[in-house]
């Protein structure tokens, strides 16, 4: 199966996009399919950016851990209808240094993650 990802089609979302399918091989390609024959699919697309405002300082953030809670990515046209396989989330070491807590490599679908270890005081992360 072939994704389009990172190929600007702009497509308006759930716009149907017809295809058409040849095959090739030594000795030449196939003819184009008809008409009738021809498959079609939804356009889909990417989530949009998580706002802000979604993620928050969850109430077990002490001296030694950072305790963040976020709000779950409603399924609908920002996310082209298709459900939420992972959340990744990244924090700064306070060095422009990202390092990833959940979801890479592994999904990861709860809504809320405590960081317990790496974590120094006096550092803003």
């Amino acid at each position: 199966m072939h994704k389009f990802t990172g190929v600007n089609l702009n497509y308006p979302i759930f716009e149907v996009i017809k295809v058409r399918i040849t095959a090739y091989n030594e000795k030449g390609w196939s003819e184009s399919v008809s008409e009738t024959s021809t498959g079609a699919a939804s356009a889909k697309t990417i989530p949009t950016q998580m706002l802000s405002t979604t993620i928050q300082r969850g109430a077990a953030t002490s001296e030694s851990q950072i305790h963040v809670t976020w709000s779950s990515v409603t399924v609908n046209s920002e996310t082209g209808d298709s459900p939420i396989l992972s959340y990744n989330l990244y924090y700064d070491q306070g060095s422009s240094t990202w390092t990833s807590v959940v979801g890479d490599p592994s999904d990861y679908l709860l809504t809320e993650v405590t960081i317990t270890t790496g974590i120094s005081l006096g550092v803003s992360y």
